[in-house]
C-alpha cells in the first residue's frame, strides 16, 4: 500500500490515542494537546505525582522513525508506537529524552547528510526500549 500525506496523518492520531489509552490503562490521568504544541502531544500524571510530557510516534511498517530531539529535556518521554496489520497488537517503546538525543547523536553522526532539525533512527536502534512503561514517572 502506497504511503500518502493522509495516512501517515491517521497513523499519528492512531498512536496518541493508542498511547493515551494505554497510559490511562496504567492510571494515569491524561490530556491531548491536539496540535500544536512543541514536543508535546500527551500530558500525564498520576496523582499524587508530577506532570510529564509526552511525545508521539506511530508508525507501520518497520523502517525509520523521524523525530527531533535538539536536547534532553527533564519530563519529556518519547513513546514510539508500531501499529502493525489489524489483528496484531500494537509494540510500544518508551524513551527519556536523554535516550532520544543520545540516538538521534550516533545517528546524525553516521549520517552527516541529515537535514538540520531533524534526524531520524533505525528500528533496530529503540528496540531495547519495548515496553520499558516503568521509566515513567510515577
Amino acid at each position: 500500500m502506497k504511503t500518502t500525506k493522509a495516512s501517515r496523518y491517521h497513523t499519528q492520531w492512531a498512536a496518541q490515542f493508542y498511547i493515551a489509552a494505554e497510559l490511562t490503562r496504567r492510571g494515569y490521568l491524561i490530556a491531548l494537546t491536539l496540535g500544536n504544541a512543541p514536543r508535546t502531544d500527551i500530558i500525564a500524571t498520576r496523582p499524587p505525582g508530577i506532570s510529564f510530557r509526552v511525545e508521539c510516534k506511530g508508525t507501520r511498517t518497520k523502517g525509520t522513525w523521524l523525530f527531533k530531539c535538539d536536547k534532553p529535556e527533564k519530563n519529556l518521554f518519547f513513546v514510539f508506537v508500531y501499529i502493525p496489520k489489524k489483528d496484531i497488537p500494537p509494540q510500544y517503546f518508551i524513551l527519556d529524552s536523554k535516550e532520544a538525543f543520545r540516538i538521534l547523536v550516533k545517528y546524525r553522526e553516521s549520517h552527516p547528510n541529515q537535514k538540520p532539525g531533524w534526524s531520524s533512527c533505525n528500528w533496530g536502534d529503540i528496540a531495547s526500549f519495548e515496553d520499558k512503561w516503568d521509566k515513567l514517572p510515577e
